[in-house]
């Protein structure tokens, strides 16, 4: 499975994931679910299926992607 953003959680879930992460001097983030899946491991998430057309501009040819997607409308 890819994760898609955006990744939701309570307010207080994810202040008290990443102040624990923080604390850890080997702490790395690379998405909100992973720290609170490493820091917070009783805390349940849930997966909700996504749709391939829901892209996240990031680099340069996210944008030949978006619009291959825009023009098939």
């Amino acid at each position: 499975m890819r994760s898609q953003t955006p990744q939701a959680f309570n307010l207080d879930t994810i202040i008290q994931a990443y102040e624990a992460g923080l604390k850890d001097k080997n702490f790395t983030a690379t998405d909100d679910c992973g720290i609170v899946k490493n820091y917070l491991p009783k805390e349940n998430i849930f997966i909700v299926l996504g749709e391939e057309k829901n892209i996240k501009i990031t680099h340069k040819e996210d944008i030949l992607i978006f619009k291959s997607i825009i023009h098939s409308y």
